[in-house]
């Protein structure tokens, strides 16, 4: 599309100019789609149309006050008074000239546009269909289409990534990169070099993918993401250096449902702006070594780690949220979730731990916290087990083989407002438990479904009978 050149100024028109024969979605190649052009001719017609209905109401206006005012003298001098008929004719001449005038302004185009080639970059979708963009052209910003909004993403061309797809949000102006599925590692390596007018992606996905196994250094080339999405396939190998390229822009890692037993953990220092982490369900048996003062959210459930050793979070000052649920544990080293200034969740469930010891989980910061314990084999909990607890937060031992409700164990917590749940849990509910049965505070913060080894609930034990036999 170009401007037509007259002796006029301001307002652009445009003439179709067909692009190269190359095609392609690369920048400076597109021209204004059929339908926006189709678009300005209908809005063109309507306007001619509406101007020329005027411009007949008011002749036919002027022609009947004409016939009356030369039959009727006196309603000429009333028109004289009033000015309507050497008001009347003024109008006329404009109305007359209008469509002229029209014609003019819609042929002129700025000086400063003069000669400029008018560009919409093609977009393409998920749903198949081409957007034009916004360019600026001098300095007057003029739109190729309808319904868009400014952005400066471009996906490639969709051809040249098939059977990768891009899809684009103009409300937050980023892409999604989507290859779930591609047949090959080699196939998605070479998609990365095809040309990419905007390389940097929000995020990459693929989904219940079984070809890809190995990421390697040059899979990824020079594309950046800001989430990586690798889930439910059989990947088994992320390569050092495979995800570099995104070392400053990563904020997120979801590696979940694969078969991982190798990725480049010295390198998670590398990514400063990362902030969660998962590899669920994986096959990862070494705790890895985490450095990173971003990483907030750690997910290494339902590996076969059997032990998280001690040191394995220290190098972690910013981690709020840690999940090692399935993984085996059978121990919890006292001080492995001490002087993380954030932690304020821990997740061990359904492993093999039977006693939580002193100095198990102790929380510095004041965040509400909760610890869940649920599906193991813990038949002890030491004092001081839980520190830093503060009312409203959850210490969750649901599930476990807890005989006995022990004083000096839990009335500091109970006393701090900490809610206690111990659902199917086998206590005796002797007179160790009378000090919660006869303390309607305390027993109000241990959760109403917990049961004695008879299946009777805590909440209906008959305080009298504590109060006579303990």
């Amino acid at each position: 599309m170009i401007p037509v050149l007259t002796s006029c100024h301001h307002l652009p028109v445009y003439v179709l100019q067909p692009s190269d024969s190359t095609g392609g979605d690369k920048v400076g190649e597109h021209r204004l789609s059929t339908s926006s052009l189709s678009k300005m001719l209908v809005l063109m017609v309507v306007g001619f149309l509406v101007v020329g209905f005027l411009v007949v109401g008011f002749l036919v206006v002027g022609f009947l006050g004409h016939i009356y005012g030369a039959r009727d003298k006196r309603y000429q001098r009333v028109l004289n008074n009033h000015h309507g008929v050497n008001t009347f004719r003024p109008n006329m001449r404009l109305f007359r000239n209008f469509p002229c005038i029209l014609l003019l302004v819609t042929s002129c185009v700025d000086d400063n546009t003069a000669g400029t080639i008018v560009d919409a970059p093609l977009v393409s979708t998920a749903a198949g269909h081409v957007d034009n963009q916004p360019v600026d052209v001098g300095d007057t910003q003029m739109t190729a289409s309808y319904n868009t909004t400014p952005s400066d993403v471009m996906c490639p061309n969709s051809a040249a990534i098939f059977p990768c797809f891009c899809t684009v949000d103009y409300n937050h102006n980023i892409m999604d990169l989507d290859c779930s599925e591609v047949r090959s590692e080699e196939e998605l390596s070479a998609i990365m070099r095809t040309y990419f007018p905007s390389p940097n992606f929000h995020k990459l996905i693929i989904n219940n993918n079984n070809n890809v196994r190995v990421l390697r250094a040059e899979t990824l080339a020079n594309i950046t993401f800001q989430q990586f999405w690798i889930v439910n396939g059989l990947l088994e190998v992320v390569k050092d250096g495979a995800l570099s390229a995104s070392y400053s822009t990563v904020t997120s890692m979801w590696f979940d449902n694969n078969r991982i037993d190798h990725f480049c953990w010295k390198e998670i220092s590398s990514f400063t702006n990362l902030q969660m982490l998962s590899f669920k369900s994986n096959r990862i048996t070494n705790f890895p070594v985490i450095s990173s003062g971003s990483l907030r959210y750690l997910n290494l459930g339902h590996n076969p780690l059997e032990l998280v050793p001690l040191p394995a979070l220290s190098d972690t000052p910013a981690l709020e949220e840690v999940y090692f649920d399935g993984t085996g544990l059978q121990d919890i080293i006292p001080g492995t979730f001490f002087g993380l200034p954030e932690l304020w969740m821990v997740v061990l469930e359904d492993n093999h731990l039977t006693e939580v010891p002193e100095g198990a989980v102790w929380f510095n910061s004041s965040s509400p916290h909760g610890v869940y314990l649920r599906f193991n084999n813990i038949t002890r909990v030491d004092v001081y087990a839980f520190s830093g607890f503060f009312s409203g937060d959850t210490i969750d031992l649901s599930y476990n083989q807890l005989a006995e409700v022990e004083e000096e164990v839990w009335r500091p917590l109970l006393l701090n407002g900490v809610r206690l749940k111990l659902r199917d849990n086998p206590l005796t509910c002797g007179c160790d438990i009378a000090w919660v049965v006869l303390n309607n505070n305390f027993l109000s913060h241990i959760d109403d479904r917990t049961t004695c080894s008879d299946g009777e609930p805590l909440v209906d034990l008959d305080p009298t009978w504590y109060e006579e036999m303990c």
